[in-house]
């Protein structure tokens, strides 16, 4: 049953990619390119993966990969919904706010797991004790650290959407293959 919903969602999404190929000469994407583009897009509202497609058309001069789908999916739907607070200045805004507003001594709650990672990683109280003349390198340090960490849960909520991509019995069989790898580790290396 599973098969022939997907195969649905999978005849429709190609049904909505099949007209954005014309705009694009150049493109010499296939039917079996298409079926793959249906795979990994499958968990895409049809309308959003549509505005996605007209938005990717006014910007790119070529067919959008997955990934640029993808991205401008997630970029929509925080414009939309006032979401948009991704960068490095706004996590950086934010944690001035809540030392500003929150202070050193009572909880702070955050946008996203990057920034809570960020202020935890660069120290809560050193933000609250900044200095004046510290705060420009203090600014680039922190914005280099919400980087990194922005990238690192890019690549989780990557990894998350591509197990869900592959199906629950795949995806099982790798996260328990692989978990089963990563427990056996300790042990190599202790030499057996």
């Amino acid at each position: 049953m599973e098969e022939k919903s997907s195969g649905l969602i999978h005849s429709r999404i190609i049904k909505i990619l099949t007209p954005y190929i014309s705009v694009y000469p150049s493109c010499k994407l296939k039917s079996s390119g298409l079926m793959l583009y249906a795979r990994a897009l499958q968990d895409v509202p049809l309308d959003e993966l549509d505005a996605a497609m007209v938005r990717l058309m006014r910007t790119s001069k070529f067919f959008p990969t997955v990934a640029e789908i993808l991205e401008s999916v997630k970029t929509t739907r925080e414009v939309i919904s006032g979401k948009d607070t991704s960068g490095a200045g706004a996590a950086w805004h934010e944690a001035m706010e809540l030392v500003r507003h929150v202070g050193p001594y009572r909880p702070w709650t955050y946008s996203s797991p990057a920034v809570e990672r960020a202020v935890k990683q660069f120290g809560k109280i050193e933000l609250c004790e900044l200095e004046t003349d510290d705060v420009h390198t203090a600014r680039a340090q922190f914005m280099r650290i919400y980087n990194a960490e922005a990238d690192r849960e890019r690549g989780r909520e990557e990894v998350r959407a591509t197990l869900k991509a592959l199906g629950g019995n795949r995806a099982m069989e790798l996260v328990k293959r692989l978990a089963a790898s990563k427990a056996m580790e300790p042990k190599q290396l202790r030499g057996g």
